[in-house]
Order: C-alpha cells, then sequence, then structure tokens
C-alpha cells in the first residue's frame, strides 16, 4: 500500500511538473517613465503571450530589488531569474566589457547591429557565462552619450578643466582625468540629487535622460558628443533558463530576440523626439565632426591605456574585432 501510495505521489509530483507554469523575475534600475522601462513592459507581455501564459513575468524597476551592483550576483546565485546590466557596469568582475566606454571606438548605429554578430559579441557572452551568467539580448541605448553642465557649457575637451563630473567607468573616465577634470562614478539613480546638492557640478549621461530623469530641472547645458555605442543587457540564471520546456524557452529566446532588433532600428527616432522633448527644457549642442576629432584626440589614447591594462588578456581582440565593424 505504501509502494503505491508513494508511486501515485510520484506521479502526481511528475503530471504537476510538466503542467507547471515559470516564473521570470526581473529587475532593473530605470525609473517606470524611461523609454527602456517601458520596452521591458513590452517584451515581459510578449513572452506570456509567445509561452501561452506558462511563463509570468514580475518586474521590479527603479532598483526595487536590487541596486545595480548587486544585480550580477542576485542573478548568478538565484536569487531572482534575470536582470539588467550595463555595458560600463562591470568594473572588475568583467573588464572587457569596458571596451564599449573607450571613447569613439563604437559610436556609429551600424556598429550596434554589426556587435551582435560580431566576434566582439562572442568573446563577451563566454566571459559572461564563465561568471555564472548567460545572456538573452544585448539593448541597443543609442549614441547619444551627453554631458550635462550648470554654470557652462562643456563643448571642447579643456572645458573639463577642474569640473567635478558624474563620469562611467575607469576607462572613460582616464580621458577626463587626462584633461584635468575629477570624474566622480556612481549609479544614474543617484545622479540628480548630486547634480542637485552640487556633489557634482556636471555629468555624462545621455540625451533621453535629460527629461526622463529630469535633469533639465538641475542642469542648464547638454552637449550630445555620441562618443559611445551603449549597451545594456538582459541576464538570466543558466539553471533557471536549462531548466525551461523547449516552448517556454523559445518564447523567451523570441521576445528578446525582437526587442534587441527593435531597439536598434528604432533608435533614431527615439533620440529625434529626445531632442524635440529637451529643446525647450535646456541649452542643447550637437557635437561636430571637428569636435569630436578634438575630444577623441584628447579622451581616447589614456582611456585605450586604462582598458588594456584591465583587461591584457582580450582588450587587445576586442579592439580589433570592434574596429572590424567599421570595416
Amino acid at each position: 500500500m505504501k509502494a503505491f501510495v508513494l508511486a501515485a505521489a510520484v506521479g502526481l509530483s511528475a503530471t504537476l511538473a510538466a503542467a507547471q507554469d515559470y516564473t521570470l523575475r526581473f529587475a532593473h534600475q530605470l525609473p517606470p517613465q524611461h523609454y527602456l522601462a517601458q520596452e521591458y513592459e513590452v517584451w515581459a507581455k510578449a513572452i506570456e503571450e509567445k509561452s501561452g501564459g506558462k511563463v509570468k513575468v514580475e518586474i521590479f524597476p527603479a532598483a526595487q530589488a536590487f541596486k545595480p551592483n548587486q544585480v550580477f550576483p542576485a542573478v548568478a546565485q538565484g536569487r531572482i531569474e534575470a536582470g539588467m546590466s550595463m555595458s560600463f557596469q562591470w568594473g572588475n568582475t568583467i573588464p572587457e566589457m569596458a571596451v564599449m566606454t573607450v571613447p569613439y571606438v563604437m559610436s556609429d548605429e551600424k556598429d550596434a547591429a554589426a556587435f551582435v554578430k560580431s566576434e566582439a559579441n562572442d568573446i563577451l557572452e563566454g566571459l559572461l557565462e564563465a561568471k555564472g551568467v548567460q545572456n538573452l539580448a544585448w539593448l541597443y541605448m543609442g549614441n547619444v552619450t551627453t554631458i550635462l553642465s550648470k554654470d557652462k557649457p562643456i563643448i571642447s575637451p579643456e572645458d573639463l578643466k577642474g569640473v567635478r563630473i558624474r563620469g562611467l567607468d575607469q576607462v572613460f573616465d582616464a580621458g577626463i582625468h587626462e584633461v584635468g577634470g575629477e570624474a566622480v562614478i556612481m549609479p544614474g539613480s543617484e545622479v540628480y540629487q548630486a547634480l542637485q546638492t552640487g556633489i557634482v557640478s556636471a555629468a555624462v549621461g545621455d540625451l533621453l535622460g535629460i527629461v526622463s530623469r529630469k535633469y533639465y530641472e538641475v542642469q542648464n547645458y547638454a552637449n550630445v558628443v555620441a562618443s559611445n555605442t551603449v549597451f545594456s543587457h538582459i541576464i538570466v540564471n543558466p539553471g533557471w533558463y536549462a531548466g525551461l520546456d523547449d516552448n517556454a524557452r523559445k518564447a523567451v529566446d523570441e521576445a528578446s530576440e525582437e526587442l534587441q532588433a527593435r531597439l536598434i532600428a528604432d533608435f533614431p527616432n527615439k533620440a529625434a523626439a529626445g531632442w524635440e522633448a529637451a529643446k525647450d527644457k535646456i541649452t542643447l549642442h550637437r557635437q561636430t565632426p571637428e569636435e569630436a576629432k578634438a575630444w577623441e584626440a584628447a579622451l581616447q589614447p589614456a582611456s585605450i591605456k586604462v582598458f588594456l591594462a584591465a583587461a591584457p588578456d582580450n582588450g587587445q581582440k576586442l579592439l580589433d574585432a570592434l574596429k572590424k565593424l567599421k570595416e
């Protein structure tokens, strides 16, 4: 009798497991009004629809669940199934990620489309897997890196001298230090208050953040320098992903691939809309090709030096792979 009950229980468990739903909890750092936060909602709905409701997606925005630097370990340890990371937030964990913040190495929209199918992509995804997470999608956030300031516009590299500015990472910031600026690293969620209270007097941000993060309330000038192609990306716990059945995994993959492609295709329109939304709220300047050459000459050598020192094994290989995208 006991054997029969045990067998029945095992059979019932197997049936329930086969019919079970999957929960995908996803954490990101962006405010709900940010366009990418809204795209995540579309992505979540697509997963649920494509899976026939079998995969339930729960989104935790605005760093509610984890701070930006906590997302990777939380995903790797299985405390949450997936999360958003920015390419420039990996620091010493994966120093090779900082190749994207070397000024003017990858700063064109065509580079973004080529990158997701490139050797550079393969190298970086391999490094992510070695750290215990899997990449689902690279999310193009544009080439509209913007220098925000309050007292005067920062148009030339020389204008950074003596300025305490929110930077990006040690690689990008090496160029700022080279021209006499003082760069401070902080997450996007802390920048507004830092500008408001004078902890920093300027910030490296992006064009779309001027309105979504209300930087125009605390800054007067914005120079769109387009020095970098910025990616965020969705990382997932490999164990959770491997545990999905084929249909659920296909739904996650298809929705993620569609999001990746849509963001690249739609960004020019988003950038144009961002300019229109900001132009009456802050004094805008778009960097000219001549100004870009001056910034590249002033910032790039120091940034490359720091990058190669931090990533001696794969650094040069990545730089070479990104240069091939322009050929």
